[in-house]
């Protein structure tokens, strides 16, 4: 499953409900995957495409895994626990 919390999809792009001004702001989210596998790399592939998502971490069994998952899609961080990964403050996508 896929988690935006406060966000909404438009023409292809999630968008932060918070205004500004009046006005919704676009801007990018910091992107959690939990799981380095076939599942994770279609997510990976529709986040492509939307745009707007920072990969910061990914979260495997196999730290192994993690790394290369990491590695080919430019995740910031890569590791076994996410509860580590979550109690960062740059995470507000969650894909599991």
């Amino acid at each position: 499953s896929i988690s935006y919390p406060g966000r909404q999809a438009t023409n292809g792009q999630w968008i932060d409900r918070s205004k500004v001004n009046g006005v919704a702001m676009m801007k990018s989210s910091g992107l959690c995957v939990i799981g380095a596998g076939a599942i994770a790399e279609r997510h990976m592939q529709a986040f492509e495409r939307l745009g707007s998502v920072l990969p910061r971490w990914v979260v495997s069994r196999s730290a192994e895994a993690a790394n290369e998952f990491a590695r080919r899609w430019k995740f910031a961080q890569a590791g076994t626990s996410a509860e580590q990964a979550l109690a960062t403050d740059d995470i507000e996508v969650l894909a599991d």
